[in-house]
């Protein structure tokens, strides 16, 4: 028989969104499920951290575990963007400090780990099977917890799944999405002391598509080619080798690249920009890249997913204390930032005017909203 968990909120997805969400709850008095599929045992893509999120940090409680967490502190930004030349935007006059590289399993971990000493019940290896709302209002979730099933009962269900699929049991509803962007990933081994202490994020510009590299902990370089899937080659072998020669056509990148040793395969990730057509309804709700995701240029990922995650909090307190129009409020909020950040994106890839040709660079020096 499968074991029955009674609590006020379960938030399906433990990352950054989910256990963000889940803490600022518990603090609030809360009983709280978080229902994660992995173990936080495989690689995690997005490993920049804006320096404004040491306030969300700090909110949440976590700030002084983080910085003892082994995570490199990155003083600022070296673009060759609109220009072949690089040029550096340092944080030393930010109010927050600097940014940061993160080990992001580390980092999940360490939030979810922070979640459960709030009072949060994290259920890790467990697969959601179906959620299904009940008349009365309540919600229950069937999941198994590796070949375990387990079924919850609870009062509210946030979403906080990330860029994969969409709940079954939950309100309908239909992605919106801008572009075809695809990160192309490697991680590299470091093999020389000068890179070592390279601590810059290095984002480069090329024909059809941008790069983007960061030094991480453990004496690791991540090198990600951002370009549209459909500007891709099929099949693993033609796919290395059209990475290689891009790489060739970016002489700053090159140059962090040839001071590594290969370590690892390709790994292709999406990272369209996109929203939810509906992301609240009556006791249910998305958070982070559930709910939209923005391009990656913005280096936004995780502030993003914090953010989303305490203001959810908030949210779905005042909804179960009477205030109904809270959720409105939260979609309506949702819209806005994502309108706000198409048209900044729109500005910053126009300032790239090398490549007119280029269909990746046209496709995005146009603002669309849907």
């Amino acid at each position: 028989m499968p074991s029955n968990q009674r609590v006020d909120v379960v938030v399906i997805g433990g990352g950054p969104a989910g256990t963000a969400c889940a803490i600022a709850l518990a603090k609030t008095g809360y009983s709280v499920a978080v229902l994660e599929r992995s173990r936080y045992e495989k690689i995690r893509v997005g490993e920049t951290l804006a320096p404004a999120a040491r306030v969300l940090l700090s909110q949440l409680g976590v700030w002084d575990h983080f910085q003892s967490d082994g995570h490199i502190p990155s003083p600022g930004i070296i673009s060759a963007w609109g220009s072949p030349e690089r040029y550096e935007n340092d944080f030393i006059f930010n109010p927050y400090g600097c940014g940061w590289h993160l080990d992001r399993r580390r980092f999940d971990a360490m939030l979810a780990l922070a979640a459960q000493k709030t009072g949060v019940s994290i259920h890790l290896s467990t697969r959601v099977v179906t959620c299904t709302r009940q008349p009365f209002g309540c919600w229950w979730i069937e999941a198994m917890h590796e070949s375990l099933p387990i079924r919850f009962q609870a009062n509210f269900l946030v979403e906080a799944t990330g860029r994969t699929h969409s709940l079954t049991g939950k309100p309908a509803t239909k992605k919106i999405v801008y572009d075809k962007l695809m990160g192309v990933i490697k991680l590299l081994k470091v093999n020389s002391p000068t890179l070592e202490s390279d601590y810059y994020t290095l984002v480069e510009a090329s024909e059809e598509g941008w790069w983007y590299s960061a030094v991480l902990p453990d004496n690791n370089l991540v090198v990600a080619y951002m370009t549209d899937a459909d500007l891709l080659p099929k099949g693993h072998v033609l796919l290395a080798d059209f990475w290689k020669k891009c790489l060739q056509k970016a002489p700053h990148t090159l140059s962090r690249v040839q001071l590594c040793s290969w370590s690892s395969s390709l790994v292709c990730v999406g990272a369209s920009s996109y929203r939810r057509n509906c992301v609240a309804d009556a006791q249910w709700l998305a958070i982070g890249d559930a709910a939209s995701a923005f391009d990656p240029l913005s280096s936004q990922g995780i502030y993003k997913a914090l953010q989303s995650g305490i203001a959810a909090a908030k949210v779905i307190n005042e909804s179960q204390n009477g205030c109904q129009d809270s959720l409105d409020k939260y979609t309506q909020e949702v819209e806005k930032n994502f309108t706000n950040y198409l048209h900044t994106r729109v500005e910053y890839y126009k300032q790239e005017r090398r490549w007119t040709d280029s269909v990746f660079w046209q496709r995005r020096q146009v603002l669309t909203v849907r």
